[in-house]
C-alpha cells in the first residue's frame, strides 16, 4: 500500500545506461529492481517481543526485546524508512516512529496513559502518523500527529481508534472507529471533521483509507445479523465484498483497479484473501488460519503480508508475491507482519 518511487535516482540510472551503449535496453517497469520493506513483531515470551523490519527478507530488530513492542506500518520517503508502532516502557505503551531505525517518541513515557501509533505517511510537509492514546479517565482517544504535534480527533468521552492515515492535496484523512451509544461505528475524519460511515445499528470499524484522485476509499467491516462482512466505502457508499464472515483491513487503487486485503472464513478457518475489483483471490487453502494485514502493488506485482499459523498454532510471518507465499520466521515463536512498502531502487 505504500509505494514511493525514487524517481530522480531511477531517471539518472536510465539515462546513464542509455548513454553508455546503443545496445543497452531501457528496463521495463516489470524488470526494474525493487526493495521490499515489511514490518511486524516476533514474540520472545508472553511479556517480551521484538518490533522488527525486514529489508528484502533480511530481518533487523527495532527494539531490544526486553518488553512488548510492535511495528505496525512502514513508509519509504526518498532514502529514509519510517516505521510506526509502539513499545512498553516504564509501565506504559509509548507510541513511536522509527526513522532509519532511530526511535522518536510521540507520547510521554512518564505519563499515566497508554498509546500506540498505527499508520505513518511522509511528504514534503512532514511526517504524519495516527493512532490512539488513553486519557486520564481511561478512554481511548483517536488522534493523529504531524511532526510530533498531536491533534485529537475525539473528545475522550467514549473509546475511539485511528487505524490508517492518508495525505492528499494538504488534506489529512484518517480512518478508524468510535463508540457511539454502546456500539462501534466506522469513521472517516477529513481534517478533523467526522463522517460516520455506518449508523451504529451493528458493530463496525474502518481499517484503511486510500485517496485516488477525487475519490476516497475506505476498507473495513460491519457486523450483520449472522456474521461480520468485509466492505469498502467509496465516497461514503458501501460495497460489500463477501456474504461470508470476513474482514477487509487494507486497500489500494492502481490504474483504476481496487485491491483489498484481509481474510474470509471457510468452515471456521481464516483464509488470507485478496479482493481485486471485488473478486476474491485466496492465498491459503483453509487448512490453517491465515490473514492479510497489508498490501502493496508496484508494476505488475502484487505483494501481501500477514501471517499463517503453524501446526502447533503459532503465527508464522508471511510475505506473498503474486500469490506465492514466503515465510519470514521459522514458527518457533509467534510472529506476524503488519505493514509493507515496496519501492524502486
Amino acid at each position: 500500500m505504500k509505494i514511493y518511487p525514487k524517481a530522480v535516482l531511477s531517471l539518472l540510472i536510465i539515462l546513464l545506461n542509455f548513454s553508455c551503449s546503443k545496445d543497452d535496453s531501457i528496463p521495463t517497469e516489470k524488470e526494474r529492481p525493487v526493495d521490499v520493506y515489511v514490518v511486524g513483531s516476533e514474540y520472545i515470551s508472553q511479556t517480551t517481543s521484538y518490533a522488527k523490519i525486514w529489508e528484502n527478507d533480511i530481518p533487523s530488530e527495532l527494539t531490544s526485546g526486553n518488553s512488548i513492542a510492535d511495528a505496525t506500518d512502514v513508509f519509504v520517503y526518498g532514502d529514509d524508512v519510517y516505521v510506526a508502532g509502539y513499545e512498553y516502557e516504564e509501565n506504559h505503551f509509548v507510541a513511536k516512529i522509527w526513522k532509519n531505525g532511530v526511535a522518536d517518541k510521540l507520547t510521554n513515557v512518564s505519563g499515566n496513559t497508554h498509546a500506540r501509533a498505527s499508520s505513518v505517511k511522509v511528504n514534503m510537509n512532514g511526517v504524519f502518523a495516527c493512532g490512539n492514546e488513553r486519557n486520564k479517565a481511561g478512554i481511548w482517544v483517536a488522534k493523529y500527529w504531524h511532526d510530533g504535534v498531536a491533534f485529537p480527533l475525539t473528545e475522550g468521552v467514549e473509546d475511539a481508534y485511528a487505524t490508517s492515515i492518508a495525505i492528499s492535496n494538504n488534506n489529512v484523512y484518517v480512518a478508524g472507529s468510535a463508540h457511539k451509544n454502546g456500539n462501534s461505528i466506522a469513521c472517516l475524519w477529513k481534517n478533523g471533521v467526522l463522517t460516520e460511515l455506518t449508523n451504529g445499528d451493528y458493530y463496525a470499524s474502518a481499517k484503511s483509507v486510500y485517496i485516488d484522485g477525487d475519490d476516497v476509499y475506505v476498507a473495513g467491516f460491519e457486523e450483520s445479523d449472522t456474521n461480520d462482512i468485509a466492505k469498502i466505502w467509496k465516497n461514503g457508499v458501501e460495497i460489500p465484498l463477501s456474504s461470508n464472515n470476513s474482514y477487509a483491513v487494507c486497500i489500494e487503487i492502481v490504474n483504476g483497479k481496487v485491491y483489498v486485503g484481509g481474510w474470509e472464513y471457510t468452515s471456521g478457518i481464516g483464509v488470507a484473501t485478496l479482493w481485486i475489483d471485488g473478486k476474491p483471490i485466496y492465498l491459503t487453502d483453509a487448512s490453517k488460519d491465515a490473514v492479510v494485514n497489508d498490501i502493496a502493488i508496484i508494476g505488475n506485482d502484487v505483494y501481501a503480508v500477514g501471517y499463517e499459523t503453524s501446526i502447533d498454532g503459532k503465527g508464522i510471518a508471511k510475505l506473498w508475491k503474486n500469490g506465492e507465499g514466503t515465510p519470514l520466521t521459522d514458527g518457533k515463536q509467534s510472529a506476524w507482519l503488519d505493514g509493507i512498502s515496496v519501492v524502486y531502487r
